[in-house]
């Protein structure tokens, strides 16, 4: 859930380029603020000829989402890369991250406790989840590259456990 802090927090490092950015709706809230922001999803609702996204079936766009992958990031060496909740079990964090050049990156979601996978745990009596939108070697290639700078803390599901990093 976007806050004015983890907003904040991103505009400071526009310009942003966004994967798997869905409907735009953090793009759409960073414009608002005067950030400029790029965003792209493999299959953004409502591109004519794209595949199903069943993530956002029957939505509209916040802002305007081009039609991209990971390779877009070459396009964009500049821009900070925002990964906003990537689909579950996907590579394509691991290829954007491995074609980024730039100094930051921020991702928004969960991180599991290890790098051996997925980590559930109970919490109020209920279960929760670690880790679920990220693969084990994507977690593996963020302590191995990369140093956290920054966590902003984000309200979120009681489900969830996401929060932002940079």
């Amino acid at each position: 859930i976007p806050t004015r802090s983890a907003l904040n927090t991103i505009a400071s490092l526009s310009p942003i380029v966004e994967m798997a950015g869905g409907t735009g709706y953090w793009a759409s809230l960073l414009r608002a603020q005067g950030a400029d922001v790029i965003c792209y999803d493999k299959n953004p609702p409502g591109y004519p000829g794209g595949d199903y996204n069943h993530f956002h079936e029957g939505a509209t766009c916040w802002a305007e989402v081009l039609q991209g992958d990971d390779a877009a990031v070459d396009s964009h060496p500049h821009h900070t890369l925002l990964l906003c909740w990537p689909p579950p079990n996907s590579e394509m964090p691991i290829r954007a991250l491995t074609r980024y050049r730039a100094e930051h990156f921020i991702y928004i979601g969960e991180l599991p406790e290890n790098e051996d996978g997925y980590v559930y745990f109970t919490h109020r009596g209920k279960p929760m989840r670690k880790g679920v939108t990220i693969t084990p070697q994507f977690f593996a290639d963020i302590r191995r590259g990369w140093d956290l700078l920054e966590r902003v803390e984000l309200p979120h599901w009681e489900i969830c456990v996401d929060n932002l990093y940079v």
